[in-house]
């Protein structure tokens, strides 16, 4: 396709939103400007992603087009985080997790660079295919917080466990979330899984009990930590 062929079809994708949307016409014309300096193919890739996810969800088609003009200043490219946008566009409700995507994604570019982004990028769009809930989820926690600090080894480190026990006991990822930072602040990633198993274990025996313990909230799930805390004496303190 030649790159006048491709501005035709850009013109016609863009007159198309005009006649089926005024707020979809609207958006677009006024983030395609931050999109353009990247070329035809690029452009047309671009509106053609917005299109779609409009008409999948519409809520999903504003907030891509809303996040554009920062996403392309953060990364300084275009094709590679709309391909990943792209991919919410495959499920109901998608765009419960892809908000979260893009109001961080641009971040997570400067903080870690293209390999880092794509790496966060691929762990989340694992747990988006376990169900938008935990895609949500993920999408929608810090990545900073998650990391705590250690970079992308670090998300890992803090995800794995909770992917092991979605696997074995469908833990939920908010669940988990709810105080694995904290957790793994006091007795560090190497008895983060076994405070979670604990957890999943009580979780078993009660919602609401289960999630007092995620959360931080009951005696025994702060007595857990305590008792594998380095140096602390747990008979001395009580």
């Amino acid at each position: 396709m030649t790159e006048a062929e491709t501005l035709v079809q850009i013109q016609e994708v863009l007159q198309h939103l005009e006649h089926v949307s005024f707020v979809a016409h609207r958006d677009t014309k006024e983030a395609m400007p931050s999109v353009e300096p990247h070329g035809a193919a690029d452009t047309l890739l671009w509106i053609e992603t917005a299109r779609d996810l409009f008409f999948r969800d519409r809520e999903g088609g504003k907030s891509f087009l809303r996040h554009t003009p920062h996403m392309v200043e953060q990364t300084g490219t275009v094709r590679a985080w709309v391909e990943q946008a792209a991919a919410f566009g495959k499920w109901v409700n998608g765009w419960r997790a892809l908000e979260g995507f893009l109001a961080q994604a641009g971040d997570v570019w400067q903080a870690w660079g293209a390999e880092g982004e794509r790496a966060w990028y691929d762990m989340g769009i694992r747990w988006c295919e376990r169900g938008i809930p935990e895609g949500r989820a993920y999408f929608g926690a810090d990545f900073r917080e998650l990391a705590g600090g250690e970079g992308i080894e670090g998300l890992r480190r803090l995800m794995h466990p909770a992917e092991t026990l979605y696997t074995e006991r469908k833990l939920n990822l908010d669940v988990f979330l709810a105080g694995a930072t904290i957790a793994r602040a006091l007795v560090g990633s190497e008895g983060l899984e076994a405070w979670a198993r604990r957890g999943a274990d009580i979780l078993q025996t009660g919602r609401s009990r289960g999630e007092a313990y995620f959360k931080l909230e009951s005696e025994e799930s702060l007595k857990h930590l305590l008792d594998t805390l380095p140096g602390y004496r747990p008979r001395a303190h009580r």
